[in-house]
């Protein structure tokens, strides 16, 4: 909750938002595009969840020993810095990949005190499909993105190539998964993610289709 109050306050400040609301499109929650609320008690509103997460943290920390504040730091900084420093730098989606992977290995940590390698393999893949999520929902937003400073890798890469890897991100948390499971450090409960298959084709289909329909215009 507090990265997406950081994520509609800089979105904002950088004029990211507006930019979208012209065109018809997202601008974030809207809560700020449209006035609902002030700026700076969103940015408060941020800072006090993740004060209520670092507290949990600190808690589970004393309980835990210090390796789990090292988790919790991690978190922390790049919760803040998301939207207002790593995605301007090109950085976001491999910081919420790797935001996966730690949330996964800390979360091992704190009921093992060790990290076994089915955590990182399965918060690898969490990281994957996390990255197609911010990935696919990055193409309304290009043109606003484009002109705000905002580096996402459909940015990056451009449109058109951008919907040639979309299956990509999706095809790495599959492989993730498959690797555990061929190295035995994975149960069959994984398997159940193969019912998600036809969703990603679909939205696949829709990418390549608006593709498609962009050239012919």
């Amino acid at each position: 909750m507090s990265a997406d109050l950081f994520n509609e306050y800089f979105d904002f400040k950088n004029g990211t938002d507006r930019a979208s609301e012209a065109r018809g499109l997202s601008g974030g929650m809207g809560i700020l595009v449209r006035g609902m609320l002030e700026p700076e008690s969103v940015k408060r509103a941020g800072f006090v969840l993740l004060s209520l997460a670092s507290l949990v943290g600190i808690i589970l920390g004393l309980e835990r020993g210090p390796v789990v504040l090292l988790f919790m730091a991690f978190g922390g900084v790049t919760v803040y810095m998301y939207t207002s420093t790593l995605q301007r730098k090109g950085l976001g989606e491999l910081t919420l990949a790797v935001e996966r992977i730690l949330t996964t290995a800390g979360s091992a940590y704190v009921f093992l005190l060790a990290v076994p390698l089915s955590s990182l393999i399965v918060g690898a893949s969490l990281g994957a499909l996390s990255v197609f999520t911010v990935y696919y929902a990055a193409f309304p937003d290009y043109e606003a993105d484009s002109e705000t400073g905002k580096k996402t890798l459909v940015v990056l890469l451009g449109k058109d190539r951008a919907r040639r890897l979309a299956l990509l991100p999706v095809a790495a948390g599959y492989l993730f998964l498959l690797f555990g499971l061929a190295a035995g450090v994975l149960g069959l409960y994984p398997l159940a993610t193969l019912l998600l298959v036809p969703f990603f084709i679909h939205t696949f289909t829709k990418l390549r289709g608006n593709m498609v329909e962009g050239l012919r215009e």
